[in-house]
């Protein structure tokens, strides 16, 4: 089973040299970009990343962030971020001398090399995939009273009881009036009330025309 998440969350579970920079300040926003580095960190140029995070000015500062390679094209890191895992056939980090013998200057950060799996000729691939995970707060530990034994816990503490006549039929109507309600199955669970379960769901889909199946004259 692939790794759940984004292919440079794949990548960096499986080489430890490719790591992405925890930054909160992100929040949940689906539209930032992580900022990541292959070879350590450097000091000079924009040490973190702007308020536009997905901004051109923002990415181009960054002097961490490596360059990627799909199927021998340069590409942004939004695309290598929105790449289908199940797509990534081979990857390849580059972080020495090789890299910039082979790219120049530009991989002085480092190369992130992916290749794609081919597709099948004649055939059209479609892909989905989906995540939904339900977060609700553990309450076995608490151990609360319910109406009935809280009521019952009032009666024994002699929050009904008085010493005024005048106030014994407006104690013991009060009472009463829980006790009845008691009865009529009126719960109120307050843990519930005050927590609730977090749903979320993702999904990805993909579609990628087959190249043509090659024909008779072509091999000639």
């Amino acid at each position: 089973m692939a790794p759940q998440g984004n292919a440079l969350s794949a990548i960096q579970i499986f080489e430890p040299s490719f790591r992405i920079a925890e930054n909160l300040d992100m929040g949940s926003n689906p539209n930032a970009l992580p900022q990541m580095y292959v070879r350590g960190r450097s000091g000079i140029g924009t040490p973190a990343l702007d308020e536009s995070l997905t901004s051109e000015h923002a990415l181009k500062n960054d002097p961490n962030q490596p360059i990627f390679m799909l199927d021998g094209y340069e590409v942004s890191m939004e695309k290598i971020y929105d790449l289908d895992i199940e797509r990534i056939e081979t990857y390849t980090i580059l972080k020495d001398a090789a890299a910039t013998a082979m790219y120049g200057s530009r991989a002085a950060n480092g190369v992130v090399v992916i290749t794609t799996k081919p597709l099948p000729a004649g055939r059209l691939n479609v892909t989905y995939s989906g995540n939904f995970t339900i977060n609700a707060p553990d309450l076995s530990s608490y151990n609360l009273m319910n109406a009935r034994e809280k009521l019952e816990a009032e009666r024994l503490a002699g929050y009904y009881d008085t010493d005024d006549p005048s106030q014994i039929a407006t104690k013991l109507k009060e009472y009463n009036g829980k006790l009845q309600n008691i009865e009529r199955g009126i719960e109120t669970d307050w843990l519930a009330a005050a927590c609730r379960a977090r749903r979320s769901a993702t999904s990805t889909r993909s579609a990628s025309p087959a190249p043509p199946t090659p024909s008779a004259t072509d091999s000639t």
